[in-house]
C-alpha cells in the first residue's frame, strides 16, 4: 500500500482516535527502516504503548495487518502473519 493510503481505509472508521494516532507514529517509523531493524522497533513500540495503557485487541489487530499487507506479494504477507502469530504466542506467554 502507497505511503499514508492506508489512513483512508473505511475499515479504520471506528477505531479510537489515541490508536490510530499510535498506528501512524508507528508507520513513519517502520517506513524509513530496513527489515532488519522492523522487528526491534515494533517491539520496542509494543513496550512503550503497553506502557501507555494502549491495547489492540484481535480483531483490530486481524484488521490492521490486513490493511498493512494489501499490496504485498504472497511470500511477504506469509511472512508479516507468521510474524503476527509469534509476537501473539509471546504476549500470551508475558500475560
Amino acid at each position: 500500500m502507497n505511503s499514508g493510503e492506508w489512513k483512508h481505509d473505511p475499515r479504520l472508521a471506528g477505531m479510537d482516535p489515541v490508536k490510530l494516532q499510535y498506528i501512524e507514529k508507528i508507520a513513519a517509523q517502520v517506513s524509513s527502516q530496513s527489515k532488519t531493524e522492523i522487528l526491534p522497533t515494533l517491539l520496542s513500540l509494543q513496550a512503550e504503548a503497553r506502557k501507555n495503557n494502549i491495547s489492540f485487541t484481535d480483531q483490530e489487530t486481524t484488521l490492521l495487518i490486513s490493511i498493512i499487507t494489501s499490496d504485498m506479494p504472497p511470500d511477504e504477507k506469509k511472512k508479516v502473519k507468521m510474524l503476527h502469530f509469534w509476537a501473539k504466542k509471546l504476549a500470551a506467554r508475558s500475560s
